[in-house]
């Protein structure tokens, strides 16, 4: 804590507090939705922590997970995303991401995401093998 004071004599608390930042963002995003992967925080066990995801600003949902699928979004829209980490209810480490849905894919054509290439028939086949991504989506890679 740290005491300010102004010029007028008028004197002011600060608290000043240092949060870990989350990393390893990854986003399968499609045409209404995003699914949003990052890499788990710190040296916890899995379920220690509770993550607050925030859509545009909005709390969307509190998980114990690292993922987590954001749904009813419209195309080529670009949503704020926002994941704060919390652990025994105090803040520990916070990270935001940009993700902007897609327009409309069809048949072979290939999607350039940030810094990778994938095509629908690839796409195709990890919808078949996982069971749960749509064909119309694509893969963006954020570190």
């Amino acid at each position: 804590m740290m005491t300010a004071n102004d010029d007028h004599g008028n004197e002011a608390n600060v608290l000043f507090q240092f949060y870990g930042a989350i990393s390893g963002w990854n986003a399968v995003v499609s045409t209404h939705f995003v699914n949003l992967y990052w890499e788990p925080y710190g040296e916890y066990a899995e379920g220690e922590l509770d993550y607050q995801i925030y859509v545009d600003g909005e709390i969307f949902q509190t998980i114990t997970s690292n993922t987590q699928l954001i749904t009813e979004l419209e195309p080529s829209t670009t949503y704020s995303l926002m994941v704060i980490a919390y652990y025994e209810g105090t803040m520990i480490a916070f990270g935001d991401y940009e993700a902007t849905t897609i327009d409309q894919l069809g048949g072979n054509e290939v999607v350039e995401s940030d810094q990778k290439i994938f095509s629908t028939d690839m796409l195709a086949t990890l919808s078949r093998i996982n069971g749960s991504m749509p064909l119309h989506s694509h893969i963006c890679y954020k570190s």
